[in-house]
C-alpha cells in the first residue's frame, strides 16, 4: 500500500504514515523515518518516566522539532514508585539536572520544554505509587525501560514508543520499539491509552512538578537559528564489575574457562561482551574472525539466545536446532568462511549437538582448519557420555572455550565434574548470589517456607526409604530406584495441592497483588477430573498436577496459563508478554523455565515440587531475583511448601540425620533472606514437628 498523497505533503493521521504495526530499529534511523513524521502528526504527547530518570525524559524528545506547532500539547508525568520521601526523590532530580546541565545536546533539550512552557504547551505532573509492586502494567513499562512516550493523533489513533535493552545499549545499539493502536498490537495501545487518561486526570502538580518547572525557567531559551540534529553517539558497553573481571581472566587464560555466575548475573551479556573484544582484536590486527559455537539445553534458551546476539549488533546467526534442512548442508562452509564483515554464529541445544550429522560436520571444519569459540552454556549439561564424545572429536575445531553455568560441579560425580572443568579450563571467574544482592545486580527476597505433612503412614515409608538411600553404597545399581521410589511418594502424595489451595486465600487476603506470580509445580497425574486444556503440554506424563493447578486457579478468578517444554515458541512469547504486562496474572510450569530464560518481571514463585539437586533449586532462585530494568527497589517472595512427615517412629536424632539433605534447599533458600531469622525459626518448628518420637 501507498502513501496517500495530500495536498499538503503531510498526513493528517497515524493511518497516512502507512507503517508496521510494531516497529524497531535504531534511534538515528526511526528517528528520521518513523518518530518525526510521527509527531508532525499527532497533537496530544505524554511522557512517563521515573522521577529522577531526566536523561531518559529528554532523550524521548528526540524529533520533536514536528511537534512544536500551535495546539500541539505535551505532558511530563514523573513516576515515584516506593514508599521513598519527596525529598529523596527531589535530591536524585536535582543531581540528575546537574549531570544533564552539562551535555550538550541533552542541555539543548531541556531549552525545548522550555519552549513549550512558554507557549503553555507543557504541563508537569507527579504519580506517586507506594508501594512500588502496585504499579500498573504502564507505570511497570515506563519504569522497565526508563521511560515511555505515547502520542495520540486528532482520531484519537495512538502509537507508544519505549527505548529497550538500556543495558544491550552496550552492545552499541540502543534500540527503540514503536507499537501502533492499529494491526496486532492494538488491544495493547488502546489499553495504554486508557490508562494515561485515568492517570492525567488523577496526577497533580507536586514538589517534584513545581521544581521540574521552576528549572525549566532558569534554562537558556533555544535560540532562534536552532535546528533538531539526530545524530546520536552510540554508547560503550557498560559492564558490571565482576563482568569486566571475567572477561579479563578469560583472556589471560588464552580465552578458554568458565565463568561460574549465579543465576542472574549476566552470564550471556558477558560471554557475548567477550566475543565483542575478540572481534575487536581480531580486526585490529587484521586476522580473519572464529566462528561462534553456542549450544543450550533447551529450544526456549537457544531462541533466548538468538535474541541477545542480534541484540549485540550481529546478524550472522545460523539456527542449527531446528528442522535439519535449515543447517544441514551449510554448517560446515557456514564455519570454514571467514571472510565476513563480522563473526559467524551458530546456536544449537545440546541435543542437536551431540547428533552425528551435526558432530561429523564440525570434526570436517577442524580438519580443514577452521578454530572456533565454543560457548557451552549451562555447562553441567555436557555430563553425559554421549557428549563427553562429542567433546572430544569437536576439541581441534573449538580452540577457545567459555563455560557458563551457576553450577558446574557434577553433584555426587566427581570425576565428570573434573572432566568438565579441566576442558573448559577451569573457573576463571565466580560470582556468587549473595555477591549480586549485594552489588544490586541481583533483588533482594522474603523466603516463606510453608511445612506441609505426610500422613502417619506415608511419612513412616517416606522415612525407611531415606534410610534405604543412606546406607546403600554410592555404586549400587538399586540407588536411582530408591531416590526415584522417594521422589515419587512427595510428588503424588497431594499434600502440595492441598497447601497451596490453603495459601492462595492468605495472599488474596492480604496486601498482595498476585499478578507477576510464577509456580513450580509437580510433574506426572494428579487427581484430575474435567476437561482437557489446550493451553496443557498434550504428553500425559507432564499435564495432571499442572492442569489441577490451572483449573483451581481459574475457578478462583485468577488469568493464568502454563510454559512446558513443547509449548511452541509463538504461544511461549505471547504468554510471557502477558505476564509481563499482567494481563496474565501467574504461569504454571515444571521444569522448562529452571535454565537460562530471562523472566525479570517476576515478584514472587510458589514452589509446589523441587527436587533435592542443588543445581535445580539454585537456577530458580537466580530466576526470580532478576530486576526488571528501571526498577530500583524490587524485593522478591519466595513460598516453598516443605513436605515432612508428621512425626516419626526412629529416634529424633535418627529422622533429623535422614531428613537433613532434604532440607538443604529451605535452610540454603533462609540463609540469604532478608527474613532469615523468622525463615529459620519456621524451618527449625517445622523439622522438629517432623521427627518428634511417636512409638508404634
Amino acid at each position: 500500500m501507498q502513501p496517500l498523497v495530500l495536498l499538503n505533503d503531510t498526513p493528517r493521521s497515524f493511518y497516512e504514515l502507512c507503517l508496521k504495526p510494531t516497529v524497531t530499529g535504531v534511534p538515528n534511523d526511526l528517528v528520521a523515518s518513523t518518530i518525526r513524521p510521527a509527531l508532525q502528526v499527532a497533537n496530544r504527547a505524554w511522557i512517563l518516566a521515573p522521577a529522577a530518570s531526566l536523561s531518559e525524559i529528554l532523550r524521548l524528545t528526540w524529533g520533536f522539532s514536528g511537534f512544536m506547532r500551535p495546539g500541539a500539547h505535551l505532558s511530563v508525568i514523573l513516576i515515584a514508585t516506593g514508599d521513598r520521601s519527596t525529598t529523596d526523590w527531589l535530591s536524585d532530580l536535582n543531581r540528575a539536572w546537574q549531570e544533564v546541565l552539562n551535555d550538550g545536546e541533552l542541555s539543548q533539550r531541556l531549552s525545548l520544554l522550555r519552549e513549550f512552557k512558554d507557549r503553555s504547551a507543557l504541563t508537569v505532573a507527579t504519580a506517586h505509587v507506594i508501594p512500588s509492586s502496585k504499579c500498573s502494567p504502564l507505570l511497570n513499562s515506563a519504569c522497565e525501560c526508563g521511560g515511555l512516550l505515547l502520542l495520540l493523533d486528532s482520531n484519537g489513533t495512538g502509537i507508544t514508543i519505549q527505548h529497550v535493552d538500556a543495558q544491550l545499549a552496550a552492545a552499541g545499539v540502543k534500540e527503540i520499539e514503536l507499537r501502533w493502536s492499529f494491526g496486532d498490537p492494538q488491544r495493547k495501545v488502546a489499553r495504554l491509552i486508557s490508562e494515561v487518561f485515568v492517570l492525567d486526570s488523577a496526577t497533580k502538580t507536586s514538589e517534584l512538578g513545581a521544581f521540574f518547572t521552576v528549572q525549566l525557567d532558569q534554562t537558556p531559551p533555544l535560540p532562534n537559528d536552532w535546528i533538531e540534529t539526530f545524530k546520536i553517539e552510540q554508547p560503550t558497553l557498560r559492564l558490571f564489575e565482576h563482568q569486566k573481571n571475567a572477561i579479563d581472566a578469560w583472556e589471560k587464560r588464552n580465552r578458554r574457562g568458565i565463568f561460574q555466575m549465579c543465576t542472574g548475573a549476566g552470564k550471556t551479556i558477558a560471554a557475548l561482551a567477550a566475543v565483542r573484544r575478540f572481534e575487536q582484536e581480531c580486526r585490529t590486527e587484521k586476522k580473519p574472525f572464529s566462528p561462534v559455537i553456542v549450544t543450550v539445553p533447551t529450544r526456549i534458551l537457544a531462541d533466548q539466545w538468538v535474541k541477545e546476539i542480534q541484540k549485540f549488533g550481529f546478524t550472522s546467526i545460523l539456527r542449527g536446532y531446528n528442522s535439519s534442512s535449515g543447517w544441514l548442508d551449510v554448517l560446515e562452509p557456514w564455519i570454514s568462511d571467514s571472510s565476513g564483515d563480522q563473526p559467524r554464529f551458530v546456536v544449537s541445544t545440546y541435543r542437536t549437538f551431540s547428533d552425528e550429522k551435526f558432530r561429523q560436520r564440525l570434526v570436517e571444519a577442524g580438519k580443514n582448519g577452521a578454530r572456533a569459540l565454543w560457548i557451552a552454556d549451562e555447562m553441567h549439561n555436557l555430563a553425559s557420555s554421549r557428549l563427553g564424545v562429542t567433546m572430544t572429536e569437536v576439541e581441534q575445531l573449538c580452540s577457545y572455550r567459555l563455560g557458563l553455568s551457576a553450577t558446574p560441579e557434577i553433584e555426587g560425580d566427581f570425576a565428570t565434574t573434573e572432566r568438565l572443568l579441566n576442558y573448559f579450563g577451569l573457573v576463571c571467574a565466580s560470582y556468587e548470589l549473595k555477591d549480586g544482592i549485594k552489588d544490586g545486580v541481583l533483588c533482594p527476597y522474603r523466603y516463606y517456607p510453608r511445612p506441609s505433612y505426610l500422613s502417619a503412614a506415608m511419612g513412616e515409608k517416606y522415612l525407611a526409604l531415606l534410610n534405604q538411600i543412606e546406607n546403600t553404597p554410592s555404586n549400587s545399581t538399586s540407588l536411582m530406584d530408591l531416590y526415584r521410589q522417594s521422589r515419587e511418594l512427595v510428588r503424588t502424595s497431594g499434600v502440595q495441592i492441598a497447601a497451596f489451595k490453603e495459601l492462595l486465600p492468605l495472599l488474596k487476603s492480604g496486601q498482595h497483588h498476585l499478578s507477576h506470580t510464577l509456580i513450580y509445580c509437580p510433574p506426572g497425574y494428579g487427581s484430575y477430573g474435567g476437561d482437557q486444556s489446550d493451553d496443557i503440554d498434550t504428553d500425559e506424563s507432564e499435564r495432571r498436577l499442572l492442569e489441577d493447578v490451572v483449573a483451581y486457579l481459574r475457578d478462583e478468578g485468577i488469568t493464568v496459563s502454563s510454559i512446558l517444554g513443547d509449548t511452541p515458541a509463538a504461544q511461549r512469547e505471547l504468554r510471557l508478554e502477558k505476564f509481563k504486562s499482567g494481563e496474565l496474572q501467574m504461569i504454571c510450569a515444571i521444569g522448562c523455565l529452571d535454565e537460562g530464560v530471562d523472566i525479570p518481571a517476576i515478584e514472587r514463585a510458589i514452589v509446589l515440587y523441587s527436587v533435592d539437586r542443588l543445581k535445580q533449586f539454585v537456577q530458580r532462585r537466580g530466576r526470580i531475583l532478576r530486576i526488571p530494568r528501571g526498577i530500583k527497589n524490587k524485593v522478591a517472595e519466595i513460598y516453598d511448601i516443605v513436605v515432612l512427615p508428621h512425626g516419626s517412629t526412629l529416634p529424633a536424632s535418627q529422622a533429623a540425620g535422614l531428613l537433613s539433605k532434604e532440607m538443604r534447599r529451605y535452610t540454603e533458600f533462609a540463609r540469604l533472606a532478608v527474613n532469615q531469622e523468622a525463615a529459620r525459626v519456621e524451618i527449625e518448628k517445622a523439622l522438629s514437628i517432623a521427627t518428634a518420637f511417636q512409638p508404634k
